[in-house]
């Protein structure tokens, strides 16, 4: 029997620990410097650099450190319809300067995509109805993403997945293929961006495109379309009525999408709207710095700033975001209220992580907060019934 009157309080903590884990982790043996290393992010997450956080993950996988950590999701509360023009209002607040920014830039490359391409037989309205009454996932860039990254690839089936351009080489390279990859962003850095984080050259990246779809804005970058090989479906964004006046008179396409000024809000609209998707599932929809001092799932320059405000995450956690973040978290929430039609819907937020439905009095109702591999799970149950009906065939495994 041990003598506990010789055993620090930390080595008691291990060997609970250790005790627990063999318990209910299939005996996985952990170091002591592994041990104390989940210790210390026990006592507080935000202390731990990025790097002593990255070898907490390698021993540890995420599902087994929420059930160690005890994070569980907070609990919901019905969100005050009062908070609807509030949300509308910090949605739209930047409008006006990024309008006026980009103007110039937005109109000559709009004509320039006009002129080029046949937009008018290849709109994203094409895709109408495909995924009508079917699930869709849509995928942000934030964190959280490399927590889903092997439910993704391993147990997704045949659900639709709907993805910011930004995560083509982050998916690629861990053997994900989104059925659409959708850009909004007009600056030239797009045509480097969808290569941040991989592990090939942007040649590679832009090879492997001639087998998938690009979901595009007629304001994008002539650069990404000129380099993209595959499929290119086109739409409009309505910045304001002057522009709108000014564009149609080079090309009325009256495709719009109201995105909330970010590429999710893209995503979002088309896969709602245009495929026809329900439920809407989000993951990597953090909209917030992740434990790791992170703004993606892998290394970027973004993590140099560690953002301005802070902002309660879905587990009740602090974390770190800018305002215009915030403010996209709120197009969404204001959306899945019902939006400018007051009718709500369905939608599973697999994020795990980050602001969507998030305040500190809870989470927001409307907004189901889920795991992704217990979502995948439920819609791929029905696989089990063949192998169980068949003694002599080996039962699928999810």
């Amino acid at each position: 029997m041990e003598n506990t009157d010789q055993i620090t309080p930390l080595q008691q903590t291990q060997n609970l620990l250790q005790r627990l884990i063999d318990k209910k982790f299939s005996g996985a043996s952990f170091s002591s410097d592994q041990l104390e290393k989940y210790v210390d992010s026990l006592i507080d997450p935000e202390t731990i650099s990025p790097e002593r956080w990255d070898k907490i993950a390698e021993f540890m996988p995420w599902q087994s450190k929420v059930k160690m950590m005890g994070l569980t999701y907070q609990p919901y509360f019905d969100m005050p319809l009062t908070e609807t023009p509030n949300m509308k209002t910090d949605l739209s607040c930047r409008d006006d300067v990024t309008i006026k920014t980009w103007f110039a830039q937005w109109k000559r490359q709009f004509e320039h995509n006009a002129l080029k391409y046949d937009i008018m037989n290849n709109l994203a309205s094409n895709e109408i109805g495909k995924q009508a009454l079917k699930p869709v996932i849509i995928a942000g860039s934030g964190p959280s993403l490399a927590k889903n990254i092997d439910a993704l690839r391993d147990h997704r089936g045949d659900i639709c997945l709907v993805s910011c351009l930004h995560n083509f080489a982050y998916f690629e390279d861990n053997g994900v293929s989104a059925d659409y990859y959708v850009n909004l962003d007009a600056g030239e850095c797009t045509v480097d961006e969808m290569c941040i984080g991989g592990k090939q050259d942007k040649e590679y990246y832009f090879e492997l495109s001639k087998d998938r779809v690009l979901v595009t804005p007629l304001v994008g970058h002539p650069g990404l379309h000129e380099n993209w090989k595959g499929k290119v479906l086109w739409y409009n964004t309505a910045a304001d009525e002057s522009f709108h006046t000014e564009t149609k008179k080079i090309l009325n396409v009256p495709l719009f999408f109201r995105m909330g000024g970010n590429v999710l809000g893209s995503c979002f609209y088309f896969a709602k709207c245009i495929l026809g998707g329900n439920p809407i599932i989000f993951i990597g929809a953090d909209f917030s710095f992740g434990y790791n001092k992170r703004f993606h799932s892998y290394v970027t320059d973004y993590d140099r700033s560690q953002g301005d405000m802070a902002a309660v995450d879905v587990f009740g956690n602090k974390v770190y975001t800018w305002p215009s973040y915030y403010g996209f978290k709120r197009f969404f929430e204001y959306e899945i209220m019902g939006g400018r039609t007051g009718i709500g819907g369905i939608y599973i937020n697999c994020t795990e992580g980050g602001l969507l439905g998030a305040y500190p009095q809870g989470n927001m109702r409307q907004i189901i907060q889920r795991d992704l591999a217990s979502v995948l799970y439920e819609y791929n149950l029905y696989k089990l019934l063949p192998g169980s009906l068949n003694p002599d065939k080996p039962q699928t495994v999810l």
